[in-house]
């Protein structure tokens, strides 16, 4: 029998600097009518494994979501909406709302979604694999002596960088 769910990740562009957001996207697709939940209200039901090419993986649950956004616990948060059979959407999968930005280095993800009250109602997603590196300061020599050039020029009248 087909999941009532389907969802898929898309990594447009697989190489990017450390602190700035994967661009992940979930591809979303309702097979049949279905009562959703975002994650803020599935806590756990929601779990983003990350798997480092050097190191242990490590998941990230909904928990992790509102501990990031440093919410009470019991603060009324997200949403519930029933999704119609044929209903598809995309929407974009924000790690920087569930921890500090990744180190540098290879990372390959995938996601679950609990869509019902026990562990046999969970639809997982393929895999998507990125990097991470760190961030370079690159200029040319000659960018440097007019950089250089115009902060030594302190003369009246003439504006400094």
């Amino acid at each position: 029998m087909a999941e009532p769910i389907s969802i898929s990740l898309v990594c447009n562009r697989p190489t990017f600097v450390a602190g700035q957001e994967p661009p992940i996207v979930l591809q979303i697709q309702a097979n049949a009518n279905i009562q959703l939940e975002s994650v803020e209200l599935n806590r756990n039901r929601t779990t983003i494994r990350i798997a480092p090419a050097v190191g242990e993986p490590f998941t990230l649950t909904g928990q992790d979501y509102v501990a990031q956004q440093q919410q009470h616990p019991l603060k009324e948060v997200g949403a519930a909406f029933t999704a119609v059979a044929g209903d598809n959407w995309s929407t974009s999968l924000s790690l920087l709302l569930y921890r500090p930005p990744l180190p540098a280095g290879d990372y390959t993800l995938s996601l679950a979604y609990q869509y019902g009250a026990t562990a046999a109602e969970t639809v997982v997603t393929n895999s998507v694999s990125f990097s991470v590196r760190s961030a370079e300061f690159l200029s040319s020599g000659r960018e440097r002596s007019v950089l250089a050039s115009a902060r030594n020029d302190q003369r009246p009248g003439r504006q400094s960088l």
